[in-house]
């Protein structure tokens, strides 16, 4: 039964890669042309791709509870790899914003950037209300720049302890969000503002405290480490 188990878990990493693989290679290294993923799809297709690793780690956890926390912790460090690189793709090189063709940016010479807080978000808010801009566009520069961030407040935690202090974490956040927008006002490949750092860096803290709430850093943890309570992942951390 665990050499069956062992051959299943396998056969799902293979899998998990495999889709992983096949995004990356069709978006960024060898495009089909006139094939051009939404970003739904893309995040259909990377979740697609990531979940099987999950399974895989579960059914090791049946078969082998030992071997669990190494491959639950390797599936987080996988993820985050998978996650910062589509992150430095769609905010760099993405074709879907027409960031692959620099030409395309003239127009940002002149005014692309922002250091004024909330000037670039009463813009979008005030061009939507009153009809000049669409949904599409609103909820992509708004909410978009919301959601961007918020697998760190999922990630970053688990993964590395000294994350599970706030300050810690907002610190490497601003960082992580700063970086992003240096590297795009240099490279000509999108605007550099400061509201993008605030909404960045909001949706990360937002999923960060909320999973700071006991029962469901408990369940986190159980899902996601293997671990059965916060006293035992606690407990560890004071023996290492």
């Amino acid at each position: 039964m665990k050499k069956f188990n062992l051959l299943v878990s396998v056969g799902l990493y293979i899998l998990a890669f495999s889709v992983i693989s096949y995004y990356f290679v069709i978006e960024y290294f060898v495009p089909i042309n006139g094939f051009n993923l939404t970003p739904f799809d893309r995040l259909v297709l990377l979740i697609a791709g990531c979940l099987p690793m999950y399974f895989a780690a579960r059914i090791i956890h049946q078969s082998s509870p030992n071997h669990t926390t190494f491959f639950y912790k390797f599936n987080l460090i996988v993820w985050l790899v998978i996650y910062l690189l589509t992150l430095a793709t769609l905010t760099l090189f993405d074709d879907y914003s027409y960031r692959d063709n620099f030409g395309e940016f003239n127009h940002y010479i002149s005014r692309r950037y922002n250091f004024i807080p909330f000037n670039t978000i009463q813009t979008y808010m005030s061009k939507y209300f009153d009809g000049y801009t669409s949904f599409e566009v609103f909820f992509y520069n708004i909410f978009g720049n919301i959601l961007a961030l918020m697998p760190l407040g999922f990630l970053l935690p688990l993964i590395f302890k000294h994350q599970n202090n706030f300050l810690i974490f907002l610190l490497t956040t601003l960082a992580i969000t700063v970086s992003i927008e240096v590297v795009q006002y240099i490279t000509i490949s999108g605007t550099c503002d400061v509201d993008d750092v605030l909404l960045n860096t909001l949706g990360a803290c937002l999923v960060f405290l909320i999973l700071q709430i006991k029962p469901l850093k408990s369940l986190v943890h159980k899902l996601f480490l293997s671990q059965t309570s916060l006293h035992h992942s606690e407990t560890d951390s004071m023996n290492e």
